[in-house]
């Protein structure tokens, strides 16, 4: 019993697995906190992450990778339109629709999310946008995740971070460089629908 809550800015390291029999409310990772398990260990129990959107207008889409198993996508973005929910098909370059309220993250793979119907509107360019704060509920990501790729087409896929942690990008692209094909590169979303 109890509760723990991982702050923003800071970094709780397990060795092993992570074991929550109090529910997912009294296991709280803020944004911009994260959990670092340094073992290959089956978690059990739901947890809930805070991630914080870059700020963004209505209409406006983020790509998001959930960092824990279970999570629903309608459920995730309640306020999004039905059909603002979009996977990427590199068989045919296109995003596709995906049903929000049967569909679960997959671990590893991103989703073109549209803001949520009630975000603020654009203004004008000396009106910032508004970060918008996703909520993840299910059982933390550990391990080792394979995502399968295509490179029929133009070889784009989307892909996410699968964990409640931070992921050093140079790391991964070597870990990976038997997959990647020679001389590819990553892209990142830019968080904004501006020319």
């Amino acid at each position: 019993e109890g509760s723990i809550t991982v702050t923003s800015g800071t970094t709780l390291t397990i060795s092993e697995g992570i074991v929550n029999n109090a529910g997912a409310e009294n296991f709280i990772v803020e944004d911009n906190a994260n959990i670092i398990q340094t073992n290959n260990a089956a978690n059990t129990g739901d947890i809930t992450v805070y991630k914080n959107s870059s700020p963004l207008y209505r209409l406006d889409y983020t790509m998001w990778s959930s960092p824990v198993s279970g999570q629903n996508l309608q459920e995730f973005s309640p306020q999004t339109l039905s059909n603002r929910f979009y996977t990427y098909n590199e068989t045919t370059d296109q995003y596709n629709t995906v049903d929000p309220s049967v569909t679960a993250f997959a671990a590893g793979l991103g989703y073109l999310i549209r803001i949520a119907n009630t975000h603020p509107s654009y203004v004008n360019t000396d009106t910032p946008g508004t970060s918008w704060t996703g909520t993840f509920t299910g059982t933390p990501n550990n391990g080792d995740v394979a995502v399968n790729m295509s490179t029929t087409l133009n070889g784009y896929n989307i892909v996410g971070n699968p964990y409640p942690s931070p992921i050093n990008v140079h790391d991964f692209y070597n870990t990976n460089s038997g997959t990647i094909n020679p001389g590819s590169a990553l892209y990142f979303w830019r968080k904004r629908n501006d020319a």
